[in-house]
């Protein structure tokens, strides 16, 4: 046995049995009390999130006979300027298309046949959504999935670390389509909004095409309006 290794194996034989000596135990360690307090106050702090978001129909971009040159200009100085967090657009009539130019991510669904509808979301990558102490949180290009996409609803999901969003853009079809037209199309949206994730915030940026209707002393110019059949 001593070839190989000399304390290996058996103990050695004496006249009680085996010479087993108790082994030697490591030093006491004297261990510290966690300070509680003081590791919530380093670990744990407060997140305050500010999210502003805006939606419209602009009745086309620049393209082809529609809109107006220099229109998705003017329309980004605005964003910029108001420091909107979010942007949400119907009847762009734009290609499909992710993008990012200064500081602004563009994500649209593209156009239908005849370039007619169209959706867009807009995000700003220079503004941000919330802070932690002083220390600020901004949206990056990578932070943004779409889930779904077609010329008159796109879905795009926003996870981070600490927030995670379910973005919906949608135009509506008009009130003059058929019934059931314009039934399948809600009932697509609906469909379409469960695809986001279970802890997903959902903010939708809809143009209806529909008349709210009375007044319901929930929200602004509270005289009222029309009613339509959306």
């Amino acid at each position: 046995w001593t070839l190989f290794s000399s304390i290996d194996g058996l103990p050695q034989m004496c006249t009680e049995g085996l010479h087993a000596v108790a082994p030697s135990l490591p030093s006491a360690v004297t261990t510290s009390k966690v300070d509680e307090k003081n590791c919530d106050e380093t670990h744990f702090m407060p997140l305050t999130l500010q999210l502003s978001l805006c939606t419209a129909n602009i009745a086309s971009m620049y393209n082809g006979p529609w809109g107006h040159a220099g229109k998705t200009a003017y329309l980004k100085q605005q964003f910029l300027a108001m420091r909107l967090l979010f942007l949400g657009i119907q009847e762009s009539r734009t290609p499909e298309t992710f993008s990012s130019a200064e500081g602004v991510l563009r994500i649209g669904a593209g156009h239908a046949a005849g370039g007619l509808y169209g959706v867009e979301l807009w995000a700003n990558l220079l503004v941000p959504y919330g802070y932690i102490g002083q220390q600020a949180l901004y949206f990056k290009r990578a932070d943004f999935q779409v889930l779904h996409r077609d010329p008159r609803i796109l879905l795009v999901r926003v996870d981070t670390e600490y927030v995670h969003l379910a973005l919906l853009v949608g135009y509506a079809p008009q009130s003059g389509l058929p019934h059931d037209t314009r039934s399948a199309w809600w009932e697509q949206l609906s469909q379409i909004a469960s695809l986001k994730g279970a802890q997903d915030h959902l903010f939708v940026f809809i143009d209806a095409n529909a008349d709210p209707g009375e007044c319901d002393h929930r929200h602004v110019l509270t005289s009222g309006f029309k009613h339509t059949p959306n």
